[in-house]
């Protein structure tokens, strides 16, 4: 178990992450089918919202910007298609 000043301290989240690990994977074994497709689907969903979060992030910080410049371009040498 983590001690107090892992918790509270810079390495909590990797400690807790860690110790726990282990504990989440049995509980996942030990689910019905039913509770496991229900713990899948929501995998699924909150992978899907970080990765919304991800790409808001790059935008906002211009991580982005090289693919409007690329398409930028390709429309300037006439290389896009319409849909």
């Amino acid at each position: 178990m983590a001690t107090e000043r892992q918790v509270n301290g810079a390495s909590s989240t990797a400690n807790l992450e860690e110790e726990s690990l282990p504990a989440i994977r049995r509980a996942i074994a030990s689910l019905s089918e039913d509770h496991y497709r229900q713990l899948k689907a929501w995998m699924v969903e909150h992978d899907w919202d970080r990765w919304d979060q991800q790409i808001a992030r790059d935008s906002e910080s211009g991580a982005l910007d090289f693919l409007a410049d690329e398409v930028r371009e390709d429309k300037r040498k006439g290389l896009l298609k319409e849909l």
